[in-house]
This record gives C-alpha cells, structure tokens and sequence, in this order.
C-alpha cells in the first residue's frame, strides 16, 4: 500500500507520477486530495481519481468534487451555531 497525503503546488505532478507508478507495480493506493488538487479541473482529476483505490474527503471537499451540497443532520446543525 502507498498512502499519498495532500501535496502542495511546489511538488507539480508527483501525484500523477505516484497514482501511475502504483498502478503498473500492482501497489494499492490511498490518498486525500487537498485544496490544491481539487483546483483541478475534473478533466485532470479523472485518471488520478480512477487510478485510487481509497480515495479520502471530508465533507467539504466531497461537495466541491462531486457538486451535491451537503445536508447536515439537527445535531450538526447546533453545533455549528455553536462555532464547532
């Protein structure tokens, strides 16, 4: 297994090389694209994502990959006013 964390601008392609790399050696791939990544236009992001066999995101960047707003529950909903 590889997990790949989030990577910055500074490091341009490496996730692209990483996702090929672990795809030609049989290696299982995890990795939670950070913001930078998900600035990336889902033409780009579509071998990588299909290249992934866990793909990791929080709720906020769930809504901006896939375009489905969030529903939060009653509980949610409280804490948030509450600033959590």
């Amino acid at each position: 297994w590889i997990y790949c964390a989030p990577l910055n601008s500074k490091y341009g392609n490496v996730l692209e090389t990483i996702v090929d790399f672990a795809n030609k050696n049989n290696i299982k791939i995890a990795h939670n694209l950070g913001g930078r990544a998900l600035d990336k236009s889902m033409e780009e992001l579509t071998p990588i994502l299909k290249g992934l066999n866990i793909l990791s995101l929080n709720t906020d960047e769930a809504t901006k990959i896939t375009g489905i707003e969030q529903k939060y529950t009653k509980k949610k909903k409280k804490l948030k006013k509450m600033h959590f």
